[in-house]
């Protein structure tokens, strides 16, 4: 294997950036759970947790899935510009009214969250512009993703994570939760500010645009909508452990102690997500050419099988003493949840957050969502069961005995759609977006094809 050609193809892609600023962004998120443990006392620490969880419950359907859209077909018309920025316009258009609504239901929603926690309705009451912000910062951000700026992306993400830590130790000393709250827009203005100074280039180019079609606009809110169901209910297998936690048991002591004990194998999701943010323009890009997307997906499991093997068996064999050293003696309650839950990552970090992605660039996306309302639907009876039996470590139980046949499932499809079309004619789907030729330079990471080298050494002679 040729390293240094390697390294010298991610640096190129821009691989290395994203990878860098995910690390970075991972690790900054991950101290500000710490540090909020370390300041906050456990009780606040647990209705801050409990805000977030609820808001991030609503926040499912942020944006009716339009941020999905805009990747999707603006990498599928990435030498179409004027159509490219028509579904970008659009579909920025859609994210603002409908997280306008978000906003109005978590303010109705701190009503009712303050009745079950004293504390957390005034919280939730100052957090809930959560939606806008983010979203705005989400739309800066895919615009460098679509013209694959990986550079700018990753330093836009970089930005927000720095800024979002900063503030979040300013407010918590100062004032608590109430000022964790408070100074979520001061991080978040100061994102929005730098990645327009940082994204200037592609977005001034959005001004200049076609006039979508009534089907083009069908198809967009299509792919939007099922993208937004589906990642609504996968993403709820994250949030609804710690929302029934709440509605059964009722103790902030115990959601601090799962909240903990979920951090680590949160974090480490950026892994496979790191890969899947890097790759999925080039997937969407290669929709014609199946032999491209299947080779190129499989390099990726084996790198991802091999780290994540050896960091989930350094935590589950390490875990008190992790929970010791990072969190403290008093959340070693969490120990038991934490193995569950780092095994549960197994799975999911290696095949079904890669899996599940490439499916959707490919347009396969009613697979999710049969595959999600099965999931979302089995995941909440374990949950509601296993909650009442065991606790906090049933939650762990449930996550983990629906992630497993769920994760080999989606790898399993994968293969077959893109085993049945590997000869495709390369001919866009539609007739009419453009696309890669079969035969293209594979990823950057893992060992390429024969032939795929001999396209990559022959670009690069004629750039």
């Amino acid at each position: 294997m040729d390293v240094k050609g390697t390294v010298k193809k991610l640096n190129q892609s821009g691989f290395l950036f994203v990878f860098a600023s995910q690390i970075l962004v991972k690790l900054v998120n991950f101290c500000s759970g710490i540090v909020l443990v370390r300041i906050l006392s456990k009780s606040d620490y647990g209705v801050y947790a409990y805000v977030l969880n609820i808001i991030g419950i609503v926040m499912l359907v942020e944006g009716l899935g339009s941020i999905s859209g805009m990747l999707q077909f603006g990498s599928e018309y990435y030498d179409r510009v004027l159509k490219k920025n028509a579904y970008i316009c659009y579909g920025f258009k859609i994210g603002i009214v409908s997280n306008a609504v978000l906003v109005a239901i978590i303010c109705i929603a701190s009503i009712f969250a303050e009745r079950k926690i004293a504390g957390s309705g005034v919280v939730m009451l100052i957090m809930s512009g959560m939606p806008i912000v983010n979203y705005v910062i989400s739309f800066i951000s895919i615009n460098c993703r679509i013209e694959l700026e990986n550079k700018r992306f990753s330093a836009i993400n970089m930005v927000q994570a720095i800024s979002l830590l900063a503030s979040q130790i300013i407010g918590a000393y100062l004032w608590k939760t109430i000022g964790v709250a408070f100074m979520y827009y001061v991080s978040g203005a100061a994102t929005i500010v730098i990645g327009v100074i940082i994204a200037k280039k592609q977005l001034g180019m959005l001004p200049e645009r076609e006039v979508l079609t009534g089907s083009e606009k069908k198809g967009f809110w299509k792919i939007s909508l099922v993208s937004a169901f589906n990642n609504g209910l996968s993403m709820m297998m994250f949030t609804l452990d710690t929302f029934l936690i709440g509605i059964i048991i009722a103790d902030e002591l115990i959601i601090a102690s799962y909240k903990t004990a979920t951090v680590i194998p949160t974090a480490l999701s950026f892994i496979p997500g790191v890969i899947a943010v890097f790759a999925y323009p080039y997937f969407a890009r290669h929709i014609n050419d199946k032999a491209w997307v299947k080779r190129n997906f499989l390099k990726a499991v084996a790198l991802l099988a091999v780290i994540n093997s050896f960091i989930v068996t350094v935590l589950i064999s390490g875990a008190p003493l992790i929970i010791r050293l990072v969190f403290g003696k008093d959340y070693l309650d969490a120990v038991t949840p934490f193995r569950i839950l780092s095994l549960s990552y197994l799975f999911s970090g290696t095949l079904n957050v890669l899996s599940g992605n490439i499916i959707v660039s490919q347009k396969k996306i009613f697979f999710n969502t049969i595959i999600a309302i099965i999931s979302g639907l089995i995941n909440t009876a374990l949950n509601i069961l296993f909650i009442n039996l065991w606790g906090s470590t049933g939650a762990a139980i449930a996550t983990l005995s629906v992630m497993i046949p769920v994760s080999i499932v989606s790898f399993t499809y994968l293969l077959i759609v893109v085993s049945r079309r590997e000869k495709g004619s390369g001919t866009p789907s539609d007739g009419s977006a453009g696309g890669y030729s079969e035969g293209d330079a594979d990823l950057p990471f893992g060992n390429s094809s024969p032939e795929a080298d001999s396209v990559q050494e022959g670009e690069e002679r004629h750039a």
